[in-house]
């Protein structure tokens, strides 16, 4: 972001805010510096409106004010008291963001907003606070991939759950043993890539079933260690709901290769 001095007799020049490949030129005697005021941003992937969240967000925040200044003075004779605080002035702004084009991907429009402002705050709050449209930010399209992402996640998380439990009650280690004791990292959602198209509802029904059928294997295998513990105290044989988990979440692993 580049705010150039007016020359001598000359009007001032526009200030630049550059991000990824474009840059934006804004009118230096209308931009609005958002390190110099509070603002309040929502990002919206419906385009709904949110008065209300404004106004409750700014009467917290000007309570928190309150309630950590020194109290006011009772009496104006009382000099060593302090003045009551200022109630602070946060303003309000729709950034103007990608949009769904469906009811279905809420939840996965705000992880990627969260994530993509977060790579570059400052920028993004420049840009919205001076009604830049941000359309153009990313591509819809990625939600289809972003939702492969998130099944890859639980899919692995479920495998790898079941793997350390079994391999507790076959004496490889600890019954206790979490997944970071046995040196297994939940990997990170790669980044979506920039050709990505809608799903159909169909792929996305079958995607959001496996999806629960991997947490549900996660489940089973919780279930199955209290199943064995039970079992190992009465002197039985430990069940085989363990294998079974092991192999519902090696199942999932398979099928999940469909969601391309």
């Amino acid at each position: 972001m580049d705010e150039a001095s007016p020359r001598d007799g000359a009007a001032p020049e526009p200030v630049v805010i550059r991000f990824k490949n474009s840059e934006f030129k804004i009118t230096a005697a209308k931009y609005k510096d958002p390190s110099k005021h509070p603002y309040i941003l929502i990002l919206d992937s419906l385009g709904s409106k949110h008065q209300t969240t404004f106004k409750l967000l700014r009467e917290y925040i000007n309570s928190e004010i309150e309630s950590r200044s020194p109290p006011a003075a009772a009496d104006s004779s009382d000099a060593a008291a302090e003045p009551a605080p200022e109630r602070l002035r946060v303003t309000g702004r729709y950034a103007m963001v990608p949009l769904q084009t469906n009811m279905c991907d809420c939840g996965v429009f705000v992880l990627h907003y969260v994530e993509e402002f977060l790579r570059d705050p400052q920028t993004l709050l420049a840009l919205a606070v001076n009604n830049v449209s941000l359309r153009e930010w990313f591509a819809p399209g990625l939600m289809r991939q972003k939702r492969k992402g998130m099944l890859d996640l639980a899919t692995d998380l479920a495998r790898a759950y079941a793997e350390a439990k079994q391999c507790g009650e076959n004496g490889g280690a600890a019954a206790g043993s979490t997944i970071g004791d046995l040196g297994t990292t939940p990997p990170l959602l790669a980044e979506p890539k920039q050709d990505g198209a809608m799903g159909t509802g169909d792929s996305d029904g079958s995607m959001a079933t496996a999806l629960g059928d991997a947490a549900a294997a996660g489940s089973a295998a919780v279930s199955a260690d209290a199943s064995a513990e039970k079992s190992a105290r009465n002197g039985g044989p430990a069940p085989d709901d363990l294998r079974d988990a092991t192999a519902a979440a090696a199942k999932i692993g398979a099928e999940s290769d469909d969601f391309q």
